[in-house]
């Protein structure tokens, strides 16, 4: 590079996933260069590797690369590993007196809290998940608040004291603090951290009063237990990152991706833990709206089909739909996220026989990256999805992630003939199709349960189809479903490090006030100024969104006396007026008979707003993407050979093999046809017709 030629600048995205590192960087020409790495479990070392492949296609080294990036933003698996495997921190909790069984206890649907429909089936196995924290590490502390805030009983500070002692004397690493009420009244819980940090600073202590000063006190332990749990786990893993990422040329501390659709600076992300659960699923509902914007489509429904997972999210009038409870490892959490739906349906599913009937399953056990897909001859024997889709003919063996890495069709076959076709007593072929139809039922069932359950239809959206495998196996169960129409991203392979490359920083702040309406507008706008001010300043302490910020103001809503079914609505910007409030009344029962069913609504019973929410948005630099003109139709030039594949009714048929660099806008793929690209291939069943639009994305009608 001579000198005074302008440096580039890149935004980049990652996605650590179970199975595959994805890295997306868009210079400032909207160009995009795409890495794909397999994930080294726990370690960092994932996301290294994976800027490097990046750095190798720019033609750079790393540290010249990674100079030149302004943005890093990062979704992670970390904490969601630690707490699935059991293995966070030693943690304690602090509670009130008499309420210490609470979160042992937990609600009545917790043994069955976020399973599916077929795990519904057998009651016999409904099990509570294990405890974080044992009854032997919960301590209670002499204090009462009422339900207004009223000190009934101040904390007995020597017994506070005695309490911490005994914590710290079972040697625990991490302590969650979370009393009855006190999002009320926050003393007595910030006078506990007081004593811990003056006695035990090397403690990671969470507050629930500042974490999630909302009601509910069964689901602000429990995300306060959680985040403490993984806490010291995340801050090791942040810390680490940065300093590599630092050393190996990065100018500026990454940003994480959180489970409500925005970044943080990885320094809040430590402390808060708790919200970057599901922030790599999360990526690929971001980029699936912003793309929808572009396409003028405001009904999508995303689907990523990784190497381990199946993920579905909701995208309705333009805007993504989030969980009304959200659901972790059984625990309902009381953080707002985007709502994620998974199964266990991945390239890297593991197929397998029950031995006594030979009825085939497919997951939700994976094989993960390490070994692998028996085809990745690394040692996995078990065969996956990832064997059939090879056994078919729908994957290259020579061409898998570019041609960086290598397939071995006997391996499978091997695999599915000793732990399948034994049993079944099927032919390899016969085997490998009911594999490949079982995992797409499957899939099409959580599509079904993810929009029905919700009050629409999947003929009422459009299907994007991304993650490595999912333009494999989408088109097919797509067209099943009766789904207006299917797109397949250009970036499909590594759509979610997309979306987090794509992110705003947000700053989320919560504060539970129940109160009869009708209200008083100067309460509700009280409430909203303190949050709202909290909000900002959380934006402009990370040095970021000091710019352009947007605000937006919501609330949860009930009918009075009910205990859940509450509905966020959407407040106006600014200012609250009393006409304001009017609208939301009647705004809250249309939504909640569009949630409960025509007639659920009972007005009688009168109307309570239960929480206030403001969500503060930093905006940050764009990645462009370039629109092209379209023009031939004409395809056959991208033609690079023709191989015999599998497709339901007709059987194995030679089937054309495109070359997805080849093709140009405006070019029709008519099926069957299969379009490799260089991390993910598209297969159009017959009777299905391809179109690349501007953006290069493929869109099947």
């Amino acid at each position: 590079m001579s000198e005074g030629t302008q440096r580039m600048r890149y935004i980049v995205g990652i996605d650590t996933g179970g199975t595959f590192t994805d890295c997306v960087a868009i210079d400032d020409a909207g160009t995009v260069t795409v890495g794909k790495v397999p994930s080294s479990t726990g370690s960092s070392q994932s996301v290294l590797d994976a800027l490097e492949v990046v750095a190798q296609q720019l033609e750079l080294k790393l540290g010249d690369f990674l100079q030149q990036v302004t943005v890093l933003a990062h979704g992670v698996t970390v904490g969601l590993n630690a707490l699935l495997t059991r293995r966070g921190a030693k943690t304690g909790l602090i509670t009130t007196a008499g309420h210490g069984d609470a979160i042992l206890i937990g609600r009545a649907h917790q043994k069955t809290a976020g399973l599916g429909e077929s795990e519904l089936t057998f009651p016999a196995r409904f099990s509570k998940p294990e405890p974080l924290v044992p009854r032997d590490r919960i301590v209670e502390v002499n204090e009462r608040v009422d339900y207004k805030g009223a000190v009934l009983v101040p904390l007995a500070e020597e017994k506070a004291r005695r309490a911490v002692d005994q914590l710290v004397a079972q040697g625990v690493q991490a302590i969650a603090i979370s009393l009855l009420w006190s999002f009320k009244m926050p003393e007595h819980e910030l006078l506990l951290r007081k004593l811990i940090e003056q006695q035990h600073p090397e403690i990671f202590v969470t507050v629930s009063s500042e974490l999630v000063p909302v009601i509910g006190e069964y689901e602000r332990t429990a995300t306060t237990v959680i985040n403490s749990y993984i806490g010291p786990t995340m801050l090791t893993y942040f810390e680490g990152l940065t300093r590599q990422l630092q050393a190996a040329g990065l100018r500026s501390a990454p940003l994480i991706m959180q489970s409500a659709g925005g970044v943080l600076t990885s320094t809040q992300a430590a402390r808060t833990s708790v919200r970057t659960l599901n922030s790599g699923p999360i990526g690929g509902v971001i980029a699936a709206k912003h793309l929808g914007e572009l396409l003028g489509l405001e009904n999508v429904i995303t689907t990523d089909m990784g190497g381990t997972s199946f993920d579905v999210g909701l995208i309705a009038r333009g805007q993504a739909l989030y969980a009304r409870e959200p659901v972790i490892d059984k625990y309902n959490l009381a953080i707002p996220t985007i709502d994620i739906r998974s199964i266990g349906a991945g390239g890297g599913s593991i197929a397998w026989v029950e031995p006594d009937n030979g009825v085939l399953h497919v997951g939700p056990d994976g094989a993960g990256a390490i070994p692998g897909p028996a085809c990745y001859g690394k040692g996995g024997a078990r065969p996956t999805v990832t064997d059939a889709d090879l056994v078919l003919g729908y994957l290259n063996p020579d061409f898998f992630l570019g041609g960086r890495m290598k397939l071995y069709p006997e391996k499978a076959r091997q695999a599915i003939r000793e732990h399948i076709c034994a049993y079944t007593k099927q032919s390899v072929e016969e085997a490998a199709a009911a594999i490949f139809r079982i995992v797409n039922s499957h899939m099409a069932d959580l599509i079904r349960k993810s929009t029905v359950e919700k009050g629409y239809l999947p003929s009422q959206f459009s299907l994007f189809l991304f993650g490595g495998a999912g333009p494999v196996h989408g088109v097919a169960f797509g067209s099943d479903l009766g789904a207006r129409g299917m797109v397949v991203p250009a970036m499909a392979a590594a759509f979610s490090a997309l979306g987090i490359a794509s992110c705003d920083v947000l700053q989320t702040c919560s504060r539970s006030d129940p109160m009869p309406l009708p209200v008083a507008a100067g309460t509700v706008n009280k409430i909203l100024d303190s949050l709202r001010h909290t909000a900002v300043d959380g934006l402009r302490s990370g040095k970021l969104g000091a710019g352009e910020i947007t605000v937006v103001q919501l609330v949860s809503m009930r009918y009075r006396r009910q205990i859940h079914n509450e509905v966020w609505l959407t407040l106006p910007e600014g200012t609250i007026t009393t006409e304001d409030l009017e609208r939301i009344h009647e705004a809250f029962k249309v939504r909640y008979e569009e949630l409960y069913g025509k007639g659920s609504a009972y007005e009688q019973a009168g109307k309570e707003i239960v929480t206030f929410r403001v969500d503060a948005y930093g905006r940050t630099h764009k990645p462009k993407l370039i629109r092209r003109v379209c023009g031939d139709t004409d395809s056959s030039g991208a033609v690079k050979h023709e191989r015999s594949i599998f497709f339901q009714g007709p059987g194995f048929i030679p089937t054309p093999v495109y070359d997805y660099g080849r093709l140009n806008p405006g070019n029709k793929v008519p099926g069957p046809a299969v379009i490799e690209g260089p991390t993910t291939t598209v297969v159009i069943p017959p009777q299905r017709e391809g179109y690349l639009d501007g953006y290069r994305n493929i869109i099947v009608q």
